[in-house]
């Protein structure tokens, strides 16, 4: 029997240990009431906002890949089966990558639909970062909060300089595998009408995902602004990508609770009752993701192609 890697074991381990500590601190009635206060309307408006988010994804997808062999209906069909396999993966990077791979593997080309792929995520991380900047503005106090709660240079600096270290290590590693990667994604970047509409798409998705957020916080009573929320969830979303646990769990929580606490009159729990709010949603999405994935590929007589080299 082949014993599970130490790695595995560090992202099972570090989500279990980061929600014990956030739970133990936080008053678990108060965040079950806080649950109890969002009516079954914004569950619904969540499933909306989180489906039509997948759909304008799997639209940017498609015209990246500018593959007319592939109809939009199993490009939503691929992306709805990432979304569902991030929530178990230690990085949506890495639900990501895979679900590229099997996309590459329906159009026989592995390395075009991972370049593709990439292209895609950095285009959604740049509208996130346009809709951070738009925020900032209103959010110059938080900057001298976070100065004041964060940790001292002394740690911050070594931390740092570790991160660089292993980016470079990385780069390195795989340098010609980035560098195929980037051929592939030439093409597209070539394209800066549709590399505009990608961008616009990208922004799209965010809104619908802020919109999520925001209905959930008022429902609550929670005194969170959406420019607020738009302000801190690209934030929360870049940092709790580092693959340390399964999903992101325990560190996007962490980080909701250090950066969204920095709002006057915002407790732990109002953030930890969203948390739970929206893992529901999302949990909800990805069965009906999974089972329309399962219709649309059976239809199609979906067979990934057989030895297929990237």
């Amino acid at each position: 029997m082949t014993l599970p890697r130490a790695s595995t074991l560090l992202k099972i381990a570090v989500p279990a240990v980061l929600i014990f500590l956030i739970i133990r601190a936080a008053d678990t009635g108060r965040i079950v009431r806080e649950m109890g206060n969002i009516p079954p309307s914004v569950y619904l408006a969540g499933f909306a906002l989180l489906a039509s988010g997948i759909a304008l994804q799997a639209l940017r997808w498609r015209i990246l890949l500018r593959d007319a062999d592939i109809p939009y209906r199993e490009c939503y069909a691929f992306i709805g089966m990432g979304s569902a396999l991030a929530m178990v993966s230690p990085s949506s990077l890495i639900a990501d990558g895979a679900v590229g791979y099997w996309l590459g593997k329906r159009q026989r080309n592995v390395a075009r639909a991972l370049a593709t792929l990439a292209a895609s995520r950095v285009l959604g991380v740049v509208a996130g970062v346009i809709l951070l900047l738009a925020a900032a503005p209103g959010h110059g106090w938080v900057f001298e909060k976070i100065r004041l709660k964060a940790p001292g240079p002394q740690i911050v600096l070594p931390i740092l300089a570790v991160l660089a270290l292993g980016a470079a290590w990385l780069a390195h590693r795989f340098r010609d595998r980035i560098s195929q990667a980037i051929d592939h994604a030439l093409p597209s970047l070539r394209r800066p009408g549709e590399i505009s509409a990608a961008l616009g798409l990208g922004i799209g998705v965010h809104l619908c995902h802020f919109t999520a957020h925001w209905l959930a916080y008022r429902a609550m009573g929670a005194p969170i602004a959406f420019a607020d929320i738009a302000f801190f969830t690209p934030l929360i979303t870049l940092l709790g990508m580092v693959p340390i646990s399964i999903g992101g769990l325990g560190v996007r929580e962490g980080l909701g609770i250090f950066f969204y606490t920095l709002l006057p009159g915002v407790g732990k729990e109002a953030v930890l009752a969203q948390a739970g709010w929206w893992y529901l949603v999302l949990a909800g999405t990805a069965i009906v993701n999974l089972g329309f994935a399962a219709w649309v590929l059976g239809r199609s007589g979906f067979k990934p192609a057989e030895g297929m080299a990237a």
